[in-house]
């Protein structure tokens, strides 16, 4: 609340002229602000992503090689199990 007293005591002590430069000063910064804000939105926005397709098609491609792995790891290990619990052997 002091900070607050002593600032309007400060703006009392100005010129009508100053107070209206201050405001503008602070203006000016708000809104230059908020364009350098639009601007590095605008790079996001326009990020292309031309990749994306290959990058889908290599993620589909590695899923079936995982898929494929899992199979045959399941294959080899019920082979393991059927021996251990003294089945035939193949």
């Amino acid at each position: 609340m002091e900070s607050l007293m002593s600032l309007l005591e400060l703006l009392n002590s100005l010129s009508p002229l100053a107070v209206i430069a201050l405001l503008g000063v602070v203006i000016f910064i708000l809104v230059s602000g908020k364009t350098s804000t639009d601007k590095k939105v605008d790079a996001i926005r326009g990020n292309d992503l031309h990749d994306f397709p290959v990058v889908a098609a290599n993620l589909t491609q590695i899923m079936e090689i995982l898929q494929r792995m899992e199979v045959k790891l399941v294959e080899d290990l019920s082979y393991v199990k059927a021996r251990l619990n003294g089945g035939p052997r193949a």
